[in-house]
């Protein structure tokens, strides 16, 4: 996670709600690997399976913290309301939350 927090701040990301997806987008395209994840599919149910995997991998963590500090940066899971494929509605994903600061740190 620390690389990847340094690669979404190279990207301009910072603060923005990414997708699972999104953050494995930018590991492959940094080179960073996940352990037992496979970042650098292209093909689209692999993409899905390595989101899905990720996203597992990750979980313990926010479940134990809302706020995770690495490194100078923190990172926060939030559930978001994202537009359905083919506009039925609306569906809740969960997103992540990159910033800089330690996790106690507010806004100014």
């Amino acid at each position: 996670m620390r690389k990847l927090c340094f690669a979404v701040d190279e990207v301009g990301e910072l603060k923005k709600p990414v997708t699972i997806t999104r953050l494995l987008e930018i590991a492959s395209s940094h080179g960073i690997d996940i352990p037992g994840v496979e970042v650098h599919t292209t093909d689209v149910d692999g993409k899905r399976g390595a989101a899905k995997l990720f996203g597992i991998k990750i979980a313990p963590e926010f479940r134990r913290f809302q706020e995770i500090p690495i490194d100078g940066y923190k990172v926060i899971r939030i559930t978001d309301s994202r537009p359905r494929d083919g506009g039925k509605g609306d569906a809740e994903v969960r997103v992540y939350v990159v910033s800089k600061g330690s996790p106690h740190d507010h806004e100014k």
